[in-house]
């Protein structure tokens, strides 16, 4: 919303475009102005009252760059989107994403052990006034500020309806959620499955591996790094095609590859353009695009290797 004329902000409101997914970063006009690299046409606050009276409902995101957004001016931010509660229905922090492309551009620090960690207090001590007030959370940090911390997953009550998924708030515990109780399909007994995941996700995914060993189901894991972006990057959205193919074991052969939910668009393309069906084509076995909950992720690879038995045997 850096650059809206008032014809767009009619545009928005006459077709009730909502809810929209807004970075706000900063509430502070010049921090904004700042972080974007432009001077905003007005000031995002002021956006966000004037569509909010019209009905349009937001779901912020906050990357937290330290030196300019974080600290006493995150706190205000925070304060200034949670008053807003009636048409901000989530707010997300996450802390900013540095790749090994930088040269030649501004010096950036990334979020480390303490602050995250202060950043989690802060999220906490909000998050607690406005549940009280309005009987949700509202304000969540992100599963990454989590790990970089080193502190556990919140349990389910944390994240209210999960609103922020796709920003990597919540997936963690939506998985281990999962976990509980699982159902496995008998058509998997026997199989050699390979489930690619990042860093980040790991040791969350090999917590599956365990539990489909006890039902005769080999399930190798592997965290892939990230070459296109850099090593830095550590979440699995941001994999490319290329990175996975060129990291698997050549001496290997699984029955099917389960790739994580949210590294393909809706077309089907990685980050890299490589496509799921590239990828098939390229390792010769089916290639399953997984789900945030496990039951679910082994359902769609049953289904994906009951098809293919199917198409083999005509």
């Amino acid at each position: 919303l850096s650059n809206l004329e008032p014809e767009d902000e009619e545009r928005i409101t006459g077709l009730h475009l909502s809810p929209l997914y807004v970075s706000v970063h900063a509430s502070e006009p010049a921090v904004r102005d700042r972080l974007l690299g432009r001077c905003q046409k007005q000031p995002i606050l002021s956006m966000l009252d004037r569509l909010g009276a019209s009905g349009i409902r937001f779901h912020t995101q906050i990357v937290v760059v330290p030196g300019y957004n974080d600290g006493k001016v995150l706190e205000a931010t925070l304060r200034d989107l949670t008053a807003r509660h009636e048409f901000v229905l989530s707010i997300s922090v996450v802390p900013v994403g540095l790749t090994s492309h930088r040269q030649g551009l501004v010096e950036l620090r990334p979020v480390e052990q303490g602050q995250a960690g202060d950043i989690i207090e802060m999220i906490d001590d909000i998050q607690q006034s406005v549940r009280t007030e309005i009987g949700r959370g509202l304000v969540y940090a992100s599963d990454e500020i989590f790990e970089i911390a080193e502190v556990g997953i919140p349990e389910t009550a944390y994240y209210d309806d999960y609103p922020q998924l796709e920003n990597g708030v919540g997936l963690v515990r939506l998985w281990l959620e999962g976990l509980k109780n699982l159902v496995i399909p008998p058509g998997l007994a026997g199989k050699h499955l390979l489930i690619v995941t990042a860093k980040l996700a790991y040791p969350y995914i090999r917590n599956l591996s365990a539990i489909l060993t006890m039902h005769d189901i080999t399930a190798d894991v592997i965290a892939i790094t990230n070459h296109l972006l850099g090593e830095t990057i550590t979440v699995s959205g941001l994999l490319a095609g290329k990175d996975i193919l060129n990291s698997l074991p050549l001496d290997r052969v699984w029955d099917a590859i389960v790739l994580p939910p949210n590294i393909a668009n809706e077309s089907g393309y990685l980050l890299d353009d490589l496509t799921l069906e590239d990828m098939e084509k390229c390792l010769g076995i089916p290639v399953v695009l997984g789900d945030y909950d496990a039951g679910v992720t082994l359902e769609k690879i049953n289904a994906c290797l009951q098809k293919r038995r199917r198409e083999d045997g005509r």
